[in-house]
């Protein structure tokens, strides 16, 4: 409208210096009109059940979106209960816990199962060979999530209700620990020091940009904290920079 106004005012202006204010005027437009709609891709589809859960699936346009159970307490409030793994899981007495633990459980089966029945046409040492880089990967794995699971249950809970596995572009691993529509919040496996008895993980914060976007390149650092493997330990080294 102001741009209209300001066009309507100088119409004794010359023709080129009208078109110019007409191209912004366009260029105005169409970008509320793409902002509008990169917000309706990034909302969440809410699903209502019989037993009074919420199951929120986000975002609503991905082939693979995350899900997420609460419990309707009124008509103003949804408490989270855990991560769901799709629209029909709505058991409301499993915890968070028990779907990580289940979560856990399931991934490291699958890893043991795909171990015992790979390569059966190969010889013999070279199937004790992969079957021993297969255990040694799989105790990595399961020693990196262990260290997860304590940082996040000793430091971050209380703040950040999410707990959910991903992976980057290089296939390294991180917990979500916090997502909406302008940022999200991950925690994530660093390095071993040099005795390979303690490692180190960084939280980290990224902002979104307009249409939900996001790059690790551009990642804050909230702390750092480290896990001892043998004692199980977790200490916050309190740090928000190398």
């Amino acid at each position: 409208c102001v741009l209209s106004r300001t066009i309507k005012k100088n119409k004794k202006k010359s023709l080129l210096k009208r078109i110019f204010l007409w191209a912004v005027e366009i260029i105005v437009v169409l970008t509320m009109a793409l902002g509008i709609f990169v917000t309706m891709l990034n909302e969440d589809s809410e699903h209502y059940n019989s037993n009074g859960t919420v199951i929120v699936k986000t975002p609503v346009w991905l082939d693979k979106p995350s899900y997420r159970l609460y419990k309707e307490e009124n008509i103003l409030v949804l408490r989270f209960l855990r991560n769901a793994d799709g629209i029909d899981d709505i058991n409301a007495s499993t915890t968070q816990q028990e779907y990580i633990d289940k979560y856990i459980a399931k991934k490291y089966g699958y890893l043991e199962k795909k171990s015992e029945h790979q390569d059966d046409d190969k010889n013999e040492s070279r199937q004790n060979d992969m079957t021993i880089e297969s255990q040694q990967d799989s105790k990595k794995i399961k020693k990196i999530d262990e260290g997860y699971q304590k940082i996040y249950q000793t430091y971050i809970k209380e703040t950040d209700a999410e707990y959910r596995k991903d992976y980057n572009a290089k296939g390294y691993s991180y917990i979500v620990t916090y997502e909406d529509e302008t940022q999200i919040r991950y925690l994530m496996y660093d390095r071993d020091n040099q005795e390979g008895t303690k490692t180190q993980y960084v939280y980290y914060k990224n902002i979104k940009s307009t249409d939900g976007s996001w790059s690790m390149m551009d990642a804050e650092i909230l702390d750092m904290y480290q896990y001892d493997y043998e004692s199980k330990e977790v200490k916050d080294l309190q740090k928000t920079s190398w």
